[in-house]
């Protein structure tokens, strides 16, 4: 017959309290469950870095397909500056039409991706993992905020050179 027990002491005290107990009761067994808990902790911890790291990289190569796509489609933003220009429309207001766009493209990107990305990581931690859930929801719309912002800003620096387009001398090359 075997018996089981939990025993606490005091931070640093485990190693003397380990040797008198073995001293008085030699046939213990001790297993060190602080071990075991600090070890799972390193392991979570590093599994967290690497879902933010990965996450990191999913928005960057978002950024950059976004870029791509923009750059893409740089004539027709052209064109639609010159036109916009020839019906009597003002940097400002060619400006104020690319911010709109880019924070609706934004802000559509980035809630699709919000749901997919927390759906996902509901369905891993709760499923997979068997651990309870909790989104941070500060910190979803910081980063909801942080690809908004990004979009339009790299539309307006890709689209730029569009709004410097003479409507007279795009009109003439078309």
């Amino acid at each position: 017959m075997s018996h089981i027990g939990l025993l606490k002491a005091a931070p640093g005290a485990e190693p003397a309290l380990q040797a008198l107990l073995v001293q008085r009761f030699p046939e213990l067994i001790f297993l060190p469950v602080s071990d075991a808990l600090a070890a799972i902790a390193r392991i979570l911890s590093t599994l967290t870095n690497a879902v933010a790291i990965v996450g990191g990289l999913a928005v960057l190569s978002g950024v950059l397909v976004l870029a791509g796509a923009l750059a893409a489609g740089r004539q027709q933003r052209e064109a639609d500056a010159v036109m916009m220009k020839v019906m009597g429309a003002t940097r400002a207001d060619i400006v104020r039409a690319y911010l709109v766009e880019y924070g609706l493209l934004g802000t559509l990107s980035a809630l699709l991706a919000t749901l997919l990305g927390g759906f996902s990581a509901w369905a891993f931690v709760t499923l997979v993992l068997e651990i309870g859930f909790r989104l941070d929801a500060g910190l979803v719309v910081l980063v909801v905020l942080g690809a908004v912002t990004l979009t339009i800003l790299t539309g307006i620096i890709i689209t730029w050179s569009a709004l410097s387009t003479r409507p007279a001398q795009f009109l003439r090359s078309e």
